[in-house]
């Protein structure tokens, strides 16, 4: 079971394990970005995996910067988003 706390632009409520994304530009094309949600233990509260643009673990607290995306999926049913 997932914990929850805080809600994406349209309301819905963020679960460990949902996709976060937003529509960024690059190159001129538009792209949905997609960040993992995660549940960080040492801070006991929702954050995002960034690891992917540093190497080893890298979190960010979900409350910094993330309120204007919306879930786009999750890692268990859409795990093509983060390829």
């Amino acid at each position: 079971v997932g914990k929850f706390k805080n809600k994406d632009k349209n309301g819905k409520e963020f679960w460990e394990s949902d996709i976060i994304g937003e529509l960024v530009k690059i190159d001129g094309n538009e792209v949905m970005s997609a960040i993992p949600v995660c549940w960080w233990n040492d801070e006991a509260a929702f954050a995002v995996d960034l690891s992917f643009i540093k190497d080893g673990s890298f979190l960010e607290l979900l409350s910094q910067n993330y309120e204007g995306m919306e879930i786009v999926g999750n890692i268990h049913s859409n795990p093509e988003l983060l390829k």
